[in-house]
């Protein structure tokens, strides 16, 4: 009791050098009253905007950052971390082009990845701009073109070639700690119990590019027996495995395909009222890649690189989210199947 008393009195401090612009003063107070109390969200508040006044973006994000940790959806905590960061990044006149082929709606996109980015740009101490690929294979064209600095290399790009010569691979970015991924089939609807049931139902496919929400769906449906364009009522072709859920979900389709991991993370941010059943999933592929192009400085590339780790060792959610990788070995086999490719990603 004497502790929260003490820490309220210096928070109480604290305000008033505010109001009489003593802001060193106010700065100490609030410091103590935080040694006292560290649950105190006022005192993160005005911490924050004494240093955004000072244009120290940076210190205000540290405090705010703190408070986090005790009030991790506050609304006008989360609003004054968003003005600190846009407020930090335009110190910087260095911007680092991520490229990003997403599965997911772009706003969704940009919230999947705030915190890396945000994280990259703090220490990279440079301005983060998030590009979202237009196609899968404009991937080598933007590198060479130095319209993106680093990209993520899907595997529907892992048997390419040509952008080897342009590229360095960083890091394995993994969801489930093994760095490989694989597609599922799910539905709402209980009278669907296996791959068969789907026959006269309406089934939603992500782009027919992709190959976790269209290609490996098609190899597990193939496997049953069930030719989508014969079997199904109506086949979709949505513009992300976002929309494949969310058609699910809204009963517009019976059953959809997506990637494991993508359905885990949306089911996790988004409210999803009712069970979603997983009716199958394909078999597994490699993990997506973090690469950079060849001609930007080796040591931005390292400072990438270490960071990118450290950052994937540094709370329990993020653990396992990348691993290094030294290198990647295309095996090519002809089959009476026509062509095979065997993926060796180094540095596992």
């Amino acid at each position: 009791m004497r502790l929260n008393w003490c820490a309220s009195h210096f928070l109480a401090q604290g305000e008033k050098y505010i109001k009489e612009e003593r802001l060193q003063e106010a700065t100490e107070s609030l410091h103590k009253a935080l040694n006292l109390n560290p649950r105190l969200l006022d005192a993160y508040l005005h911490l924050a905007r004494i240093y955004l006044n000072e244009d120290k973006p940076s210190l205000a994000v540290d405090e705010l950052l703190k408070a986090t940790k005790f009030f991790p959806e506050n609304p006008v905590l989360l609003a004054t971390l968003k003005k600190s960061y846009e407020r930090e990044t335009l110190h910087s006149s260095q911007i680092l082009k991520v490229g990003i082929r997403s599965e997911l709606n772009p706003l969704t996109t940009l919230k999947a990845t705030e915190s890396l980015l945000s994280y990259l740009s703090r220490n990279l101490k440079c301005r983060i701009a998030l590009v979202l690929l237009p196609t899968c294979g404009s991937i080598n064209q933007f590198l060479k073109e130095g319209k993106v600095d680093i990209a993520i290399l899907g595997p529907e790009n892992l048997t390419r070639t040509e952008y080897k010569s342009e590229a360095i691979p960083l890091v394995l970015i993994s969801s489930n700690k093994q760095y490989v991924q694989r597609s599922i089939i799910v539905t709402r609807k209980k009278d669907i119990r296996s791959i068969k049931d789907l026959k006269g139902k309406n089934f939603a496919f992500a782009r027919k590019s992709s190959i976790t929400g269209h290609i490996l769906p098609q190899i597990i449906l193939s496997e049953e027996g069930i030719d989508p364009e014969k079997d199904f009522a109506n086949v979709y072709f949505m513009k992300s495995q976002e929309q494949v859920l969310l058609s699910l979900l809204e009963g517009k389709v019976e059953a959809g395909a997506l990637a494991e991991h993508i359905f885990h993370y949306l089911t996790s941010t988004f409210p999803v009222s009712g069970e979603v059943d997983i009716l199958a999933r394909s078999d597994e592929i490699p993990a997506n890649i973090l690469i950079a192009r060849k001609n930007i400085s080796s040591k931005l590339i390292v400072n990438i690189k270490t960071l990118l780790l450290k950052y994937s060792e540094s709370n329990s959610s993020n653990k396992g989210i990348f691993s290094e990788c030294t290198g990647i070995n295309i095996k090519e086999d002809n089959t009476q199947e026509g062509k095979t490719y065997t993926v060796i990603l180094a540095g596992l």
